[in-house]
């Protein structure tokens, strides 16, 4: 079962082309059971930038909602987007931070930097994820672009 962690953690890591992560924090908590941490739910944010429609599918709930600069998108809206994307070269995430959002839910806040050839993004996102199915899915996405 999904059980939100306690508390507000942090967390930093970059995941370059190779997939490999170099990871830090300082809330490093465990329990018995399935507990979504800040590296679970990072985890599936990092799956999610980098993955395709069918990794949004999967991962998000039927009704999630993305409000990205300028627009806001539903699921398969996003889905058909993130086909045909070329994808990033590399993405970082840091100062990554948890907070508990209800019973069976948790925001994560975190900073992005994309890098696609030449062009870098980067922005402050927040990631909404409810249980279903014993699961975090993502039901709502937000950017917030850094100059």
């Amino acid at each position: 079962m999904f059980k939100p962690a306690t508390g507000v953690g942090r967390q930093s890591g970059t995941t370059g082309a190779t997939g490999r992560e170099a990871t830090t924090r300082d809330d490093d908590r465990t329990t018995e059971g399935r507990m979504a941490t800040l590296d679970d739910l990072l985890d599936l944010d990092r799956e999610l930038a980098t993955g395709n429609g069918e990794t949004y599918r999967r991962l998000c709930l039927p009704q999630a909602v993305f409000v990205l600069p300028g627009m806001m998108l539903d699921l398969e809206q996003c889905a058909e987007a993130m086909d045909s994307s070329p994808g990033w070269d590399e993405v970082d995430i840091s100062d990554g931070r948890l907070l508990p959002a209800g019973q069976g839910g948790y925001a994560v806040v975190y900073t992005f930097v994309g890098r696609r050839g030449q062009d870098v993004y980067r922005a402050t996102m927040t990631t909404l994820y409810l249980e279903h199915d014993g699961e975090p899915r993502a039901v709502l996405h937000q950017q917030t672009p850094l100059g």
